[in-house]
């Protein structure tokens, strides 16, 4: 076994309570000196274990054995040296440390994966999904159906838990509409969605649109708080309704026939963003709308493309981004992977959590 040194970044509990101190010795953490700057608590540790990231999971089980403490975030390597020591003896040693990065929950790793989605009734070659690490493509696959992209995700996220997963459709719809179905949260909207989705998908009642004979809604609200403020921050982002199921750039199938899935996949212990509070190495999956990662790009014209890539991220394989280049959907599911690798850290919520539990949010 080999030493592993890190930092958990802690709140709760008074780190300087000298009963909280004597509950984590007994906890388990004799390997553990405790401390806090400018108000953040830490507890640095040296842990032997067959790898880091066992390290990491027993350290975060101990600690949070005791009432009060919850890890918040970890830092790889530190420079504090081990054992819980005196209130004076820590003084002294952190006046002498230097303060390390602290690193966001969300930054464990770098791997990422992005699936574009279709909502199209046979979906067969419009499903893709991309696996990046930092900046280079890991794998870029197409995916036979929806249930065969949902259950490579989840193989792919029991293999990696410590992975952040977008997936290219609406976690929910107006909050309005939510409201009328008698859902407190999107987490029981899931439920309304998989028992109404093809009544709504094939008689296309109101707020729906899109069907030949059906007009768009004009007194009612169309779309979610996230998906306004998407169109106000981004050139040429033009969110759609998650209530229009056709017409060019329609969302709605997709969404409709994808919201069932994030029930499936927090069944598989899977956090779905902003619905769960993620745990430290517990995978979780996001919301995501791949315009939001292009700006204003033509991603129709090939050459335009191609000439993203190679300006963006001129370190991928040749093979990956010829074959990202190909169509719009494995470009779409490439570029967001490879962005959502440099945007791990978790947005700040456009509005109150209330909101934010209905409506869900964009991961930007």
């Amino acid at each position: 076994m080999s030493t592993h040194q890190f930092t958990l970044i802690v709140d709760g509990a008074d780190l300087q309570d000298e009963s909280v101190v004597n509950s984590l010795f007994e906890s388990g953490c004799d390997d553990a000196l405790v401390g806090s700057t400018d108000g953040i608590q830490f507890i640095d540790f040296d842990r032997e274990a067959t790898s880091w990231d066992e390290a990491v999971r027993s350290a975060v089980a101990d600690v949070e054995r005791v009432d009060g403490v919850q890890v918040i975030r970890v830092n790889e390597g530190r420079s504090a040296p081990a054992k819980l020591k005196s209130k004076a003896r820590e003084e002294r040693e952190r006046e002498e440390r230097k303060q390390s990065l602290m690193v966001e929950l969300t930054s464990e790793t770098s791997r990422t994966i992005a699936i574009d989605w279709s909502g199209a009734l046979k979906p067969k070659g419009k499903i893709w999904a991309a696996v990046a690490v930092g900046c280079q493509l890991e794998a870029l696959l197409p995916q036979n159906s929806r249930e065969g992209a949902i259950a490579w995700l989840i193989e792919q996220l029991e293999q990696q838990p410590n992975t952040i997963a977008g997936l290219d459709f609406a976690f929910s719809m107006p909050a309005w509409f939510v409201g009328k179905h008698g859902c407190a949260n999107a987490i029981d909207f899931w439920r309304v969605v998989e028992q109404e989705r093809e009544h709504w998908l094939e008689g296309c009642p109101h707020p729906f649109w899109g069907k030949e004979g059906t007009k768009k809604p004009e007194h009612c609200e169309l779309f979610r708080e996230t998906e306004r403020c998407a169109r106000n921050q981004v050139e040429k982002s033009d969110p759609k309704s998650t209530f229009q199921i056709g017409g060019p750039g329609q969302v709605g199938r997709g969404s409709v026939r994808g919201m069932p899935f994030l029930t499936r996949l927090r069944r598989a212990d899977i956090a779905v963003w902003p619905f769960d509070e993620r745990k430290w190495g517990q995978p979780t999956v996001v919301e995501i709308y791949p315009r939001l990662f292009m700006g204003g790009l033509n991603k129709s014209d090939q050459s335009e493309r191609i000439r993203f890539l190679e300006g963006r991220y001129p370190d991928i394989e040749p093979e990956h981004r010829y074959r990202a280049a190909e169509s719009d959907d494995a470009f779409d599911a490439a570029v967001s992977a490879l962005s959502l690798a440099t945007r791990r850290a978790t947005p700040r919520l456009l509005t109150n959590a209330k909101l934010a539990k209905l409506e869900g949010q964009i991961w930007f």
